[in-house]
Order: C-alpha cells, then sequence, then structure tokens
C-alpha cells in the first residue's frame, strides 16, 4: 500500500493535507496472469521444520536456497552452481561454501547430477540435483534429507522411558 499526501483543495487552503492511500493494483497479461519481473521458491513446511534443515549452519541454508533460486521447474539434475560462485554469491569464502556444499550432500537435500572440477575436462559447474524435486517428470523424489537423523542410530522401536534411579550405596 503506497501512502500519499496531497492538498486538499487547491482553491481554498493548500496547507490542509489529506493522507490517502493507493492501492496499486498488479498487470495482468491476457491469460489472466501477473506480470511480474521476478519469481519466487517455496521452502516446504517439511523441509523446514526437519532435523536436517535445522542442523545446518547459515551458510549451507544460504546455499541450498541459491541452487532452490536457479531450479525452474524442469531442470532438476541440471541445475549448475560452482563453489566459487556460491561463495560469492552467499557471501563467504571458497572453503566454507565447499562445507556448505558437503553438508547438503551428506544430509540428503542435494545429490550430485553431473560432477566438474579442474581436473575433469569440461568446464562447467557441478550440476545439482534437488532431492524433494522429481527429475525430468521421470524419477520420483528420493527426500532424502527425511531419513537424516544427526548421525544417531537406532536400533530398536521400543520407546525410550524416563526413570528415576536411586543412589547406590557402596
Amino acid at each position: 500500500m503506497a501512502w500519499a499526501v496531497r492538498p486538499a483543495d487547491t482553491s481554498r487552503d493548500c496547507s490542509a493535507l489529506i493522507i490517502s492511500s493507493r492501492h496499486h493494483m498488479a498487470r495482468h497479461d491476457q491469460r489472466g496472469r501477473t506480470k511480474t519481473k521476478g519469481g519466487f521458491f517455496i521452502v516446504r513446511h517439511d523441509i523446514f521444520r526437519s532435523i536436517a534443515f535445522r542442523s545446518l549452519p547459515p551458510p549451507a541454508r544460504a546455499a541450498y536456497f541459491e541452487i532452490m533460486n536457479r531450479y525452474n521447474g524442469a531442470n532438476n539434475g541440471d541445475i549448475p552452481l560452482s563453489c566459487r560462485e556460491a561463495a560469492i554469491l552467499c557471501g563467504v569464502s571458497d572453503g566454507t561454501a565447499s562445507r556448505a556444499f558437503r553438508m547438503l550432500l551428506d544430509r540428503g537435500f542435494i545429490k550430485v547430477g553431473r560432477k566438474s572440477g579442474f581436473s575433469l575436462k569440461s568446464r562447467m559447474a557441478t550440476r545439482w540435483i534437488l532431492t524433494h524435486e522429481a527429475i525430468g517428470g521421470k524419477m520420483a523424489p528420493t527426500n532424502e534429507w527425511k531419513d537424516w537423523n544427526g548421525g544417531v542410530e537406532i536400533h530398536s522401536t521400543v520407546s525410550l522411558q524416563t526413570r528415576t534411579v536411586s543412589p547406590q550405596t557402596p
């Protein structure tokens, strides 16, 4: 909502001002869709509230958002983002960006679609796969981040109960 200050009546006293609000309507194309310059991406609640996501430090979250920002709905498995580029976009060092990618891989948010590097002949950035999205409409999402539990292995299905233990006398 934009606020504008305008004279109340120019024929009378110009010192009286009215503060009015003007609603700016979004412009629409022929199909009724808004004509916006920018897009958006959604962070699903189940991802945001997961143990795996909550365990990520801010640089890893920023790198994840940069990968998601490049996903256009059809390029999963071919989302380009190099370590150097991520470092610049996230405002961190190359080493921190590299650790962020390792954390995202470890927790199952991303997988490598096509590897790159100085040892390889291709001069392309690594291509990433978002595990919460389908790949090319053929492969279903793997959602590997749901299986991450912080490295804690659970061996039984018995629920843990709290017990009070009395001190032992020697």
